[in-house]
């Protein structure tokens, strides 16, 4: 993540619209990689990779911390969100 970028706090991508443009690095350090929000109808919230289970990808776990999954909110005239 870059430092234009600031990353989210998990109460910042519990509030995320669904369609939110979104870079993840997660974890374990893979990435960043681009999705979009999925909101599921529990209101949970997902890095969805426009195919495949919109749910495989649970945004959870998000903090400043290395080990945790950093997400940033990109906008959406940003190549590739």
């Amino acid at each position: 993540m870059t430092a234009e970028r600031p990353r989210l706090t998990q109460a910042e991508v519990d509030g995320l619209p669904d369609g939110t443009p979104i870079e993840v690095t997660w974890s374990g350090g893979n990435g960043p990689h681009r999705y979009r929000v999925h909101v599921d109808h529990r209101g949970n919230r997902y890095a969805w990779s426009g195919s495949g289970d919109p749910t495989y990808n649970p945004l959870t776990y998000v903090g400043a911390e290395p080990y945790h999954t950093h997400v940033a909110a990109l906008s959406e005239q940003e190549p590739g969100s």
